[in-house]
């Protein structure tokens, strides 16, 4: 349900332009009705937001996320020069570079296949996380401001987190107003079963170390380990084959 209220929140795909746009500190993707207290708050993330995501792009990072219901892990590779990789589980990974993107299913067989990404598409592979650490950090900046916020500095995966945990009162508040100005919207209806959620952000790079709620419908996506990107994770380990 978490993952749920954030794809609301987000407004769906056709909003993916609005993200980007509050993401690169541009605050005229949104609707400009949702009042006063969502202006400010938008107004005040946009330059923090910026910075977040000119950090996370910059960092070289490799991070494995385990998510509730979910055998296969999730392993997010950058060198922080552009190159990035995106593993599910062992069996497949999705590689981003200056000089194009493709896509190996196999890895955990003898013999792999690769294929090309057609220009343009590869930003889709990052969209969800994206997401979540744009709205997540949007939070963690205003929740000052924000009533039934409570903040902890803790470790995860060996690393320096903030977390920040509220309860469903201050998340339909706090995020229904970042939401509205994303345009996207937030319901009551979409936090059915989660009575807390909570986030954490990697204190050095920004990266998202977790995002869990808590009720009836509890979920998590949690960071499990957190390293150094290896070179092989961006060579490709079969031909690549073009797109016909």
């Amino acid at each position: 349900m978490l993952a749920t209220a954030g794809l609301a929140a987000c407004g769906g795909d056709d909003d993916n332009d609005d993200v980007a746009a509050t993401e690169a500190g541009d605050d005229s993707g949104g609707d400009d009705s949702g009042g006063d207290s969502g202006d400010d708050i938008t107004d005040e993330m946009d330059d923090e937001l910026a910075d977040l995501v000119e950090r996370q792009s910059s960092a070289r990072i490799r991070i494995t996320y385990e998510m509730s219901g979910d055998e296969e892990t999730t392993t997010y590779s950058q060198d922080g020069e552009g190159r990035t990789a995106i593993f599910t589980g062992t069996s497949s990974v999705f590689v981003s570079s200056p000089d194009g993107a493709f896509s190996c299913d196999g890895l955990d067989t003898d013999a792999p296949t690769c294929q090309a990404i057609p220009e343009g598409m590869e930003e889709l592979a990052t969209i969800g996380l994206t997401f979540f650490a744009a709205i997540g950090e949007g939070i963690a900046q205003q929740s000052e401001d924000l009533a039934g916020v409570d903040t902890s500095e803790e470790e995860i995966a060996g690393r320096n987190a903030t977390c920040y945990d509220w309860d469903a009162s201050a998340l339909l508040g706090g995020f229904g107003d970042i939401a509205e100005e994303m345009g996207g919207e937030l319901e009551e209806e979409d936090l059915e079963g989660v009575d807390s959620a909570r986030v954490c952000i990697d204190d050095e790079t920004g990266w998202l170390l977790e995002l869990s709620s808590e009720g009836d419908d509890a979920e998590t996506f949690l960071a499990i380990e957190v390293g150094e990107p290896l070179d092989s994770d961006f060579e490709a380990p079969a031909p690549i084959e073009e797109n016909s």
